[in-house]
């Protein structure tokens, strides 16, 4: 983390907006870069990938997730159909030494009250089940901001399959999802996010 921190330093705040843009391409390209170098590789799995969007032949009936999509990464494929697995990915960068913590209203809408990130998941994951590829989606954010500690808990408590908890409800009101839902879409979704968001 120490390196992407000196690679994209603080500065005053009136050049923050131009700066975070600028640093979130930059955090956008590396990962892009080592992704495309996994084509080389053919131990990764890696059959293609592809920037800003999904796949030519998947982009009429998952229009959300083509849009939330930085990079889309398919494995054993060129398309979701002939792919084992999909990786949908969407980058966010803070340039903040302290980067602000991804809470359940961070996740649930935007500071200018979109749609956040987890509504928007779960648009392209319902989009993904309708195209009857759901299963070989996952739905990543990678992210150098930390996700904070109710969150987390949030997660741990689903992926034991106890979606009653407090922290769990709450996170399933942040996504939008009904109360059947929580233990399929989350199992379809990866937040790697602060030290998971970081380069290596």
């Amino acid at each position: 983390m120490s390196a992407l921190r000196n690679q994209f330093p603080e500065v005053p705040s009136r050049q923050t907006g131009v700066r975070e843009s600028h640093a979130g391409h930059d955090f956008h390209w590396l990962f892009a870069a080592r992704r495309l170098l996994d084509l080389l590789d053919p131990k990764s799995g890696v059959t293609a990938v592809k920037i800003e969007g999904l796949a030519l032949a998947d982009k009429p009936g998952a229009p959300e997730a083509d849009l939330i999509s930085d990079l889309t990464v398919y494995f054993g494929g060129e398309d979701a159909a002939a792919s084992t697995s999909v990786r949908v990915e969407q980058f966010k960068y803070s340039v903040s030494a302290s980067p602000p913590e991804w809470t359940f209203g961070k996740l649930q809408k935007t500071r200018s009250g979109k749609p956040g990130i987890l509504p928007r998941f779960v648009k392209a994951w319902r989009e993904a089940a309708d195209e009857g590829w759901a299963s070989k989606a996952k739905l990543v954010l990678i992210s150098n901001a930390p996700l904070a500690s109710e969150v987390q808990k949030a997660l741990a408590d689903i992926s034991s399959d106890d979606a009653t908890t407090t922290a769990a409800r709450k996170l399933t009101k942040a996504a939008g999802l009904t109360a059947t839902e929580p233990n399929n879409f989350f199992q379809r979704v990866e937040l790697s996010c602060g030290e998971g968001g970081r380069l290596v």
